[in-house]
């Protein structure tokens, strides 16, 4: 015989997923701020700001379902302190998803405000504003992905795309990071809108430069960390490398994998080797498509027959910041910084939008074309600073050739007392 004992426990419960569906602002509204999710039905077309108050500790989620919601009347009002389309509030997290849009009438509001701590996170979407796509008063607004865009330009840039309210950046209660997203004329990585180099981009993830239906614009990648010249060589075409320390070269070779974003951050460094001062001339050596980002050094180096930090023979160097430094060759003399040598039945060109680029002694070749392949060479800059050497007026290339793009001019400035000149749009 066997005897069988039962026990009855009660029945494990899953708790219910509070969701609801929502086709009007109203709704909307009163789900979010009563602890619930909810998915958009239909678009919405809102007349006033939608006020939410995220209960603390909780974490709700706007799935926005492929629609937009819009104004066709103003909503900017300064008696009712309403700047914004949704206007995100509380110590809880509100998770936007679903593709859809936010779109502002042009002249009017901002599309989100985050403030009393709400912490935001913007998984994809469309965020069209006007001065501000998004403004952070206090709180965090956390940005994985998505496209945002502006109808009504500050000045006629976009230097307050992403927005936190000075007082409380400066003081931590406010702030953006930054793991994704697109965004139009405007680098998250270096913004005004908090001063000059801000950067809103999260640690291990950097900016692209790119464009977005005709217009110039920012997209945030994955940074792939690099720790020796053997890394760099191998990393495959299309890459998104980092250099985070010191990295020396015995081999000049880079650039050659094709549509490489090296970025070289603060603290990072690529030098020569002066233990092999005759068999290596630059710290770069490009043959397709380098884009290089960073605050990082490229160091030439001195004592070598050449000390190039960029040599280009053919394709394309794209610089958006580094500084760039070369000192004095084997003889003694000044070397260039970058040097332009078009390989046979080859074209290179160097863009440089940032950066800083400085040579020991004489600057007069600071940036440099080979005589022989100056009809095959192009240099056209939009920015940087040129320590002893005005692009706009070089001797390099003949007294009165200018390296600069249109619509820019060069300004004489200084750089740690020597006199210099910064490139700017006029």
């Amino acid at each position: 015989s066997v005897n069988i004992n039962v026990e009855i426990v009660p029945a494990f419960e899953e708790p219910a997923y509070e969701v609801a569906y929502v086709a009007t602002a109203e709704d909307l509204v009163a789900a979010l701020n009563g602890g619930s999710s909810v998915v958009l039905e239909q678009n919405l077309v809102v007349s006033s700001e939608m006020h939410i108050v995220i209960p603390e500790g909780k974490t709700v989620t706007l799935n926005l379902n492929g629609k937009t919601i819009s104004n066709t009347e103003d909503i900017w009002s300064e008696a009712k302190k309403e700047y914004q389309m949704l206007n995100v509030d509380g110590a809880g997290t509100l998770v936007l998803t679903g593709k859809g849009k936010i779109d502002a009438k042009e002249n009017d509001c901002y599309c989100i405000n985050v403030r009393g701590g709400a912490h935001l996170i913007i998984e994809n979407g469309t965020y069209v504003g006007n001065v501000s796509a998004i403004q952070v008063d206090e709180g965090v607004c956390e940005i994985k992905g998505g496209t945002f865009d502006l109808k009504q330009l500050w000045k006629g840039d976009y230097t307050y795309m992403l927005n936190c309210i000075d007082a409380n950046y400066k003081n931590g209660k406010a702030k953006f990071i930054v793991t994704g997203g697109t965004f139009v004329g405007f680098n998250p990585a270096d913004n005004k809108a908090e001063g000059a180099g801000t950067n809103f981009v999260a640690d291990g993830y950097g900016a692209i430069r790119t464009t977005y239906q005709g217009k110039e614009a920012w997209k945030v990648v994955k940074l792939t960390e690099v720790t020796s010249l053997e890394d760099i060589k191998n990393a495959k075409a299309g890459s998104n490398i980092a250099v985070n320390n010191t990295i020396t070269m015995t081999d000049p070779m880079m650039g050659y994998n094709g549509n490489l974003n090296l970025f070289l951050n603060e603290g990072g460094e690529i030098a020569l080797d002066n233990s092999h001062k005759q068999a290596l001339s630059e710290t770069i050596f490009v043959s397709k498509t380098l884009n290089v980002y960073g605050n990082g050094t490229y160091e030439g180096g001195s004592g070598s027959t050449a000390n190039y930090a960029v040599r280009i023979t053919k394709g394309t160097a794209n610089i958006y910041g580094g500084y760039f430094h070369a000192g004095l060759d084997k003889d003694g003399d000044s070397g260039e910084v970058i040097y332009l040598n078009a390989a046979y039945r080859s074209s290179a060109f160097c863009n440089i939008y940032g950066g800083v680029f400085e040579c020991e002694g004489d600057a007069s070749f600071l940036i440099n074309i080979n005589d022989g392949t100056r009809a095959r060479c192009t240099v056209k800059i939009y920015g940087g600073i040129f320590v002893g050497f005005d692009p706009g007026n070089n001797k390099a290339e003949g007294e009165g050739t200018s390296f600069l793009a249109d619509g820019y001019k060069s300004v004489k400035t200084t750089y740690n007392g020597k006199e210099a000149y910064q490139v700017v749009k006029k």
